[in-house]
């Protein structure tokens, strides 16, 4: 809960061959604007106490846009609103709903080769979990899932290292998911990232994550990676949670 409520949270980024860390006191999302208007958008997956009659004085929120592609023929559209649900859509360019692909909360979008991989996740309470799918066309102009890949937890932060490959970082690993279709463990940490939000790459392999309370710095070395948690001088070292070790 200290994590979560943390006013000290760090983004990382990288421009002009330096890797720099920013400090910034709030953490709430950006809703996503779509360049058209759906015909029809998800809405909060909730349980109704209302009689029929009632049902549409009590409607719902709608669903909070995450990500969308645009495609030959139309959008793909992911929403994510947390514990309250998500899904991915695919529309025509008038905004007609063509087809209901996921019901799972979007986090990424991304072009690969014959297709999409849609990344979705969800961490809230006991739920730690994410997915990557490999979305295709079928014969008839539409999509369909092809496959789909464990994330082992929802994904944070992300880093497109090449055209065919991409670092995701989830709450206590480093994954690599390489042509859309093989996951690979790069490092992992017992005590978790600290909700880390942002990642890049130095030219030498270091990895920095963004996080709360500090900035962590993965140096590559022949097996693994040798964690070290950066900070400004003279900040305090977080707790770890009671019965936990800090190595």
């Amino acid at each position: 809960m200290q994590a979560t409520f943390s006013y000290c949270t760090w983004t990382v980024s990288q421009g002009k061959g330096a890797v720099s860390a920013t400090s910034n006191r709030s953490f709430k999302r950006e809703s996503v604007e779509l360049p058209f208007q759906p015909s029809f958008v998800p809405r909060w997956a909730v349980a109704s106490c209302q009689r029929d009659e009632d049902a549409a004085a009590a409607e719902p929120p709608q669903q909070a846009v995450r990500a969308f592609v645009a495609t030959s023929n139309g959008f793909l559209v992911g929403y994510n609103s947390g514990e309250w649900g998500g899904g991915l859509y695919s529309y025509a360019k008038s905004g007609e709903l063509l087809q209901e692909l996921l019901a799972e909360n979007v986090i990424r979008i991304v072009k690969v080769r014959d297709g999409y991989l849609v990344v979705t996740g969800i961490a809230h309470m006991f739920t730690d979990r994410g997915e990557a799918f490999f979305l295709k066309r079928d014969g008839g102009g539409g999509w369909r899932v092809d496959y789909r890949l464990d994330l082992t937890g929802a994904p944070t932060a992300f880093l497109d290292e090449s055209e065919s490959s991409m670092l995701v970082a989830t709450h206590d690993r480093i994954l690599r998911v390489t042509n859309g279709r093989r996951v690979e463990v790069l490092y992992g940490n017992r005590h978790g990232f600290w909700a880390a939000n942002s990642l890049v790459k130095d030219r030498d392999g270091t990895l920095y994550l963004g996080a709360r309370y500090i900035v962590v710095r993965l140096r590559p070395r022949a097996v693994g990676y040798a964690e070290t948690w950066l900070a400004p001088e003279g900040a305090t070292r977080p707790r770890l949670p009671a019965g936990q070790n800090s190595d």
